[in-house]
């Protein structure tokens, strides 16, 4: 469960979010997902020590707003997942 996302440091072309509450998983997916985007020059997440449970995400773009960037891979990824869901609904 997410308990907190506030943004640590936005630039024209770098955001970092910090994500409060989730180990790898989100983390992870959405660094995945960003890559998708060919206006994307690096994503990446990280914790500053293993026992935290805040992962803060870089993303770093080419010309494109990140914060745009990181909210349609979120976009998109919601989409994925609801039509897993349908799917799997429907079995």
């Amino acid at each position: 469960m997410i308990n907190a996302v506030k943004i640590i440091e936005k630039k024209k072309h770098k955001l970092i979010v910090e994500i409060e509450g989730d180990k790898h998983t989100i983390p992870n997916l959405v660094v995945d997902e960003l890559y998708n985007d060919s206006d994307i020059k690096a994503a990446s997440y990280y914790y500053e020590h293993p026992l935290q449970n805040t992962a803060r995400i870089i993303v770093e773009t080419k010309t494109k707003d990140p914060q745009k960037a990181l909210i349609d891979a979120i976009a998109r990824l919601e989409r994925r997942y609801k039509e897993i869901r349908k799917k799997i609904s429907e079995l």
